[in-house]
């Protein structure tokens, strides 16, 4: 399916005049039919207007121009096997960078790459705080079972007694 520049400027929210610019710069450009003089229609395909629209979101999110074509270079450089990397790769923003978050399908979530695209490619690193919070639960039940049990607000009770309640539980009577 292909769609003219009036569509995918009412689906996108990029101007006409944004368009035309992104085609004349590479930014994105029409993959199903360029500008080849005048009178001639631009045909964009779906990916083109997903990597418009990512555009789109990455300029209202605070991202310059510059930037996102840096981003997209970075991206073009690293993976020039992806036809389209604004509208196939995961992007993050907080307003100043563009991150490509890994999406490896065989990995956990905690244990994807996170890259900055604006800063030659720095990686950074996801700290899984849960991951972290069973693994200490775990250890301080190991090596300090009494302060486990002050940290859940119950004490320990001790071996035998605590067997004696549970066979006495079950024959319902009570352990003195």
């Amino acid at each position: 399916m292909a769609y003219m520049i009036d569509a995918v400027s009412r689906v996108t929210g990029a101007t006409i005049k944004q368009l035309i610019h992104w085609d004349r710069t590479g930014l994105v450009q029409p993959s199903v039919a360029q500008a080849a003089g005048k009178g001639s229609r631009r045909l964009y395909s779906f990916l083109d207007v997903l990597a418009i629209k990512t555009a789109v979101t990455l300029r209202r999110e605070g991202i310059s121009l510059g930037k996102v074509k840096r981003c997209l270079k970075f991206l073009r450089e690293h993976h020039p096997d992806v036809e389209q990397p604004l509208a196939s790769l995961n992007l993050v923003t907080d307003g100043s960078t563009v991150f490509l978050i890994s999406d490896d399908p065989g990995r956990a979530v905690q244990d994807r790459k996170i890259v900055d695209t604006l800063a030659g490619g720095q990686l950074l690193f996801m700290v899984p705080i849960g991951r972290i919070a069973c693994e200490a639960r775990r250890e301080i039940a190991r090596f300090a079972p009494e302060a486990a049990a002050e940290s859940t607000g119950s004490a320990p009770l001790p071996a035998r007694t605590s067997q004696r309640r549970i066979r006495s539980a079950r024959k319902g009577v009570r352990a003195g």
